[in-house]
């Protein structure tokens, strides 16, 4: 299997199609989209999807909670995909392979669980309606929106990753995605682009999408996803794009706070 050796040594993208798992090198000699082997994919469907190329794991969020296959030996790629967390009320997924953190949310919680030793904790609980969760690895951010029960006033709440909030702000219309440069989070809405400082002061900027695409994840002005296609050095066209995640090679070594939150936090 090629890109089972080959994906750790490359920047890679990972692309939800049609029900189907493919992912791209980022290398200026290879310009194709590989399918993973039939024995990866999975036979229902799927939410949303998260690889760990370092661990060798794919975790698809389905309709039971969030599933989990191995690759790492024949032997794992032989058996079935695990029904590793049980909760059907997930709405996504997100997943740091620096320190094995996934995180997953309803509507009301974020839940953080490693997946090496099983440890969770909720990090964040609120009766407001929570819609939108991004891990920003750039930033070791949370990006949260959310729908304020009392009034229907869209916040957006930055958070660290183990939950601690930073700041929050409001908006007229839901995140569709959310990132961090040049010293500003910069947001697309469903209509409008915009761009808020450290001070909170709010930028409306020039909309370089048309409504009518939808934006899967962007990272900056030269690296994003949408449903027609990835931006990259140059765009590349297909239909029906879901969901994509960008998987650089590097990965930090685990840091001693991540060590004492495996041994010491339960299940909340």
């Amino acid at each position: 299997m090629y890109w089972l050796s080959s994906s750790d040594n490359y920047d890679t993208v990972s692309l939800l199609i049609n029900n189907k798992l493919f992912f791209y090198l980022i290398s200026e000699n290879d310009q194709k989209f590989h399918e993973f082997p039939p024995e990866l994919q999975v036979n229902e469907k799927i939410y949303d999807v998260e690889i760990d190329k370092f661990e060798k794991c794919i975790y698809a969020h389905v309709k039971k909670g969030i599933r989990r296959k191995c690759y790492s030996s024949r032997n794992e790629i032989d058996k079935k995909y695990e029904l590793f967390v049980h909760d059907s009320n997930i709405l996504a997924i997100e997943l740091d392979t620096r320190t094995n953190h996934l995180y997953y949310h309803n509507k009301h919680l974020i839940t953080l669980l490693h997946t090496r030793f099983f440890t969770r904790m909720t990090i964040y609980r609120t009766d407001n309606l929570i819609y939108y969760v991004k891990l920003d690895l750039n930033t070791d951010q949370l990006y949260v929106s959310y729908i304020k029960k009392t009034t229907g006033k869209i916040m957006v709440l930055i958070m660290t990753t183990s939950g601690g909030q930073i700041k929050s702000f409001m908006i007229e219309e839901k995140v569709k995605e959310m990132s961090y440069f040049d010293n500003s989070y910069h947001i697309y809405t469903e209509s409008k682009f915009m761009k808020v400082d450290s001070h909170g002061k709010l930028k409306y900027l020039k909309r370089k999408l048309p409504t009518t695409i939808k934006l899967i994840d962007y990272e900056t002005n030269d690296i994003f996803f949408t449903s027609s296609g990835i931006k990259l050095s140059s765009y590349l066209f297909f239909g029906n794009l879901k969901k994509s995640n960008y998987e650089p090679t590097t990965k930090s070594s685990m840091s001693l706070n991540d060590l004492i939150f495996c041994q010491q936090n339960t299940d909340i």
